[in-house]
């Protein structure tokens, strides 16, 4: 009769943590921090719909409140792309991806993130030098460069570009 340890001290006994575990863990953890950067934008845009509400009827505007709201619309649907390629919440149609076989199936899931990691790469150069042109103009409304409208394709596209690798090596 053998007698088992308790959860929490089998755990203890582990001294090395596989490097496909410690890579989703360092993932997910990425996909919190962008989920509440996106909240946090929520909630400003939130913010800057309900000033626009209440100063209409009073009278008075203020200037820019509509280039934010813009700015933050801009950042959020960019932010939302590698979130949801991590958390594989993507749109799939699988209708005939789950009649193949596993050696088919890693063929194309390996193509796909590999693709996906080289167009989001093209993304991000792209997004690169509309930041380095726009970068001198500024926005009449809110003064602020238009390469901070911009920002959020290259950003992004980096981290989908690294995501889709990292789920390729997890392949």
């Amino acid at each position: 009769m053998s007698t088992q340890l308790p959860l929490s001290k089998n755990i203890k006994k582990i001294k090395k943590i596989p490097q496909s575990l410690k890579i989703n863990d360092k993932l997910k953890e990425s996909a919190r921090l962008m989920e509440k950067v996106s909240a946090l934008i929520v909630l400003t845009v939130t913010a800057v719909l309900i000033i626009r509400i209440i100063s209409r009827p009073l009278g008075f505007s203020i200037p820019g409140i509509s280039a934010i709201s813009r700015l933050m619309g801009i950042w959020l649907s960019f932010l939302i792309i590698p979130q949801l390629v991590i958390e594989n919440k993507h749109v799939t149609v699988d209708f005939f991806y789950n009649r193949l076989s596993s050696q088919i199936k890693r063929r194309i899931d390996t193509a796909t993130f590999v693709l996906s990691a080289a167009f989001s790469f093209l993304l991000a150069v792209s997004g690169a030098v509309a930041v380095s042109d726009f970068s001198r103009v500024t926005h009449q409304e809110i003064g602020i460069s238009m390469g901070w409208f911009y920002l959020s394709v290259p950003t992004t596209m980096v981290i989908t570009s690294l995501c889709c690798l990292i789920m390729w090596k997890e392949i």
